[in-house]
């Protein structure tokens, strides 16, 4: 007699197929696996479908659309070599302008370009910095080294620009990026210390520019969550380059 059968009848949920006692459900005493609970392979069903949906169904939303094509520039870089527009070709980047002896916008504006290069390396994107002086002729590639020391800068993420004379940075701001600037000092004249602090007044904007040497934006550091929104619009700019 099977141990299940009590004077000769089955227990409940059982009955006999092929000669063999079958339940319905588990006898008593007797626990289902937990790899039979179907409730458990829902979940996990679940958690791996979930979001393969919406890898598939995520839209990236589209850029900002094109402002302006810059002209073609060369300028020197803290190394003393040339670099412009060339260089930087078939790359996002960020560009802001400033001069090493202002001591009121170009301090925090600085520290905001050095926060934006932590985010873009957190973001792991290919967008570059760049960083005009204002003061070609008295922020030279040595003074710009000392630039880079203070803020952090990165080679080959993060460059910084002067030019051989001011007309040069200044035709380039005023045409090229649409932003006002005043006139630098004469050589070797501190702005500050001789009064000509608003001679050289220049925007505070960080401006993103796509690969095509277009600019795509105007941005502010003190906005809010400003470094977060011009990175995600630089990355937005990435995967939707749109035509040349």
């Amino acid at each position: 007699m099977s141990e299940h059968e009590t004077d000769g009848k089955l227990p409940e949920g059982a009955r006999i197929v092929d000669g063999e006692v079958r339940y319905a459900k588990p006898p008593p005493g007797l626990k289902r696996p937990w790899y039979f609970n179907p409730f458990l392979w829902a979940a996990v069903a679940g958690m791996l479908t979930i979001p393969m949906l919406r890898q598939c169904t995520r839209r990236v939303p589209d850029p900002p659309p094109p402002i302006r094509q810059l002209p073609a520039y060369t300028l020197i870089d803290q190394d003393g070599k040339a670099f412009g527009s060339k260089d930087l070709a078939g790359h996002v980047y960020v560009v802001n302008f400033f001069f090493k002896s202002c001591t009121t916008v170009c301090p925090p504006l600085m520290r905001a370009m050095a926060e934006l290069q932590t985010e873009i390396e957190r973001l792991k994107v290919d967008v570059r910095l760049v960083s005009i002086t204002v003061d070609p002729e008295n922020d030279t590639p040595e003074k710009l080294r000392e630039v880079a020391k203070t803020y952090g800068v990165k080679p080959g993420r993060w460059t910084l620009l002067t030019a051989k004379t001011p007309k040069v940075i200044h035709e380039l701001a005023v045409k090229g990026f649409l932003q006002h600037m005043g006139t630098p000092p004469a050589k070797g004249k501190h702005p500050v210390s001789h009064g000509a602090a608003m001679s050289i007044a220049h925007s505070a904007s960080m401006i993103l520019v796509d690969q095509h040497n277009r600019i795509r934006g105007y941005y502010k550091r003190d906005k809010q969550w400003g470094i977060q929104e011009i990175a995600h619009r630089a990355v937005q700019t990435i995967l939707k380059p749109g035509d040349k």
